[in-house]
């Protein structure tokens, strides 16, 4: 029997939409993991980035390697991602900026989204609380509010200090 730390789960059909993801970095889809990445609770699923009024379904199948490279039956796992009970707006994804001293860059569609169910165009995003090391700003003034189109036009940056 081989020990459970050595175990090897690989991802044999994918889930339709979105993807299995390891925490360390949540931004890539993953095809194996480990049972320590498991039972660590570092193994997730990433729905994709959209808001839907109804529950979604999606399947994920797995089998397991042990060390002398057998593998199990197909395992199914059955994921449901229910909709959040609100309508307020809310970041869907948040990729985050990676900056040296002195740099500063663009926040874009591809690192930070918002999703609303009612008007996104009527969405204000506002800081709230100060920037440790750094300021924003938007259409190269001072700034603390935006909104998504700002953020779509590329004129929100980051100034590391």
């Amino acid at each position: 029997e081989t020990p459970k730390s050595q175990l090897v789960f690989n991802v044999t059909k994918p889930p339709q939409e979105g993807y299995i993801t390891h925490l360390s970095d949540h931004t890539k889809s993953i095809t194996s993991f480990t049972w320590a990445d498991l039972n660590d609770l570092l193994v997730a699923f990433q729905p994709p980035n959209s808001s839907h009024a109804e529950r979604r379904n999606y399947e994920v199948e797995f089998e397991v390697h042990d060390f002398y490279f057998r593998n199990s039956a197909p395992v199914t796992v059955h994921i449901s991602v229910r909709p959040a009970d609100t309508n307020a707006p809310r970041v869907s994804w948040n990729m985050g900026l990676d900056l040296l001293e002195g740099q500063s860059r663009p926040i874009t569609w591809e690192q930070f989204q918002v999703v609303d169910n009612d008007d996104i165009t009527a969405v204000r995003l506002v800081t709230v609380a100060g920037l440790q090391y750094g300021r924003l700003t938007v259409r190269g003034g001072k700034g603390f509010m935006f909104t998504v189109n700002d953020i779509k036009a590329g004129v929100v940056r980051y100034h590391h200090d």
